[in-house]
């Protein structure tokens, strides 16, 4: 019974500590590099669309735009917590 208690105990670390390499792997390759070509043009459009002066701007921008409007208005947010430059706005 103890022997069980170990092996489980043993095994769960190892599972562990693959999940946290594998995760922290995935975050090196998503941030590498993140900032060294300028935006594309999606990128550029919604930026734009991000920087609307008001709510009630970003509506008329997105009335006639066939994008789900959620990810403007987050990527809104996201500026306001962590700024505008090309890094911040592509780490969301």
């Amino acid at each position: 019974m103890e022997r069980e208690r170990n092996t489980t105990i043993a095994s769960s670390w190892y599972r562990d500590k693959i999940f946290i390499s594998i995760l922290s792997i995935g975050i090196f390759l998503r941030f590498y590099k993140i900032g060294f070509q300028s935006f594309w043009m999606d990128e550029a459009y919604s930026y734009r669309f991000a920087q609307a002066e008001s709510f009630k701007e970003l509506v008329f921008f997105l009335k006639y735009d066939f994008h789900p409007p959620l990810y403007f208005i987050l990527l809104r947010v996201w500026q306001t917590l962590f700024g505008t430059t090309e890094v911040a706005c592509r780490s969301l």
